[in-house]
This record gives structure tokens, sequence and C-alpha cells, in this order.
């Protein structure tokens, strides 16, 4: 399905694009190598899950599911990790009491 002339036209296309970019000041030189990276990166992983989910739509929602479902645990992980770190010294404090000196 994803040839290699195909994935090097979408690289050169998102390549000349960002050359475009940089050529109408919008991208400054610093901006423009981690819009491409990021955009080859998406290409390659794009293409991957493409063809590995090729005719199994269902597969591929349900796995796109359990992977946000993941992601959205992890970002509410972090953003709670200091009201988790509270809750778990006040139970080792309940559990194990310090001494009185």
């Amino acid at each position: 399905m994803w040839s290699p002339r195909t994935i090097l036209v979408l690289l050169g296309v998102t390549g000349a694009l960002i050359a475009v970019l940089v050529h109408q000041k919008r991208l400054n030189d610093s901006e423009a190598m981690p819009l491409f990276v990021w955009a080859l990166w998406l290409v390659v992983v794009g293409g991957t899950i493409i063809r590995t989910f090729r005719g199994r739509l269902g597969n591929a929602l349900q796995a796109a599911l359990i992977w946000a479902v993941i992601v959205l645990a992890l970002v509410a992980g972090y953003t709670y990790r200091f009201e988790f770190a509270d809750a778990a010294n006040r139970i080792r404090e309940m559990l194990a009491p310090r001494p009185i000196t």
C-alpha cells in the first residue's frame, strides 16, 4: 500500500511546505527542523499503523482507544502527583507513626 516512492513524495511535499514557510519568514530556522522531524515521525508511524491494521478498522479503533485511555491516565496521574504524594504520606503516617521524642 505505501510504497517507498509514496513515502518519499510525502516527505518531499512536507519539506517543500516547510521551506516555503521559512522563505516567507513565518518560521525561523530553529523552528523548521523540529517541524520536519515531527512530520517525518508522523509519516513513518502513520504508515506503520495503516499497514498493520489494513482492513481491520475495528481493531485499529480499539487499539487507539486503549492508548488514549493509557495516555489520559498518565496525564491525570502527573497532574495530581502532589495530591497523590500527600495522600501516600498520610497513609504511611497512619500505618507507621513516628515515635514522639
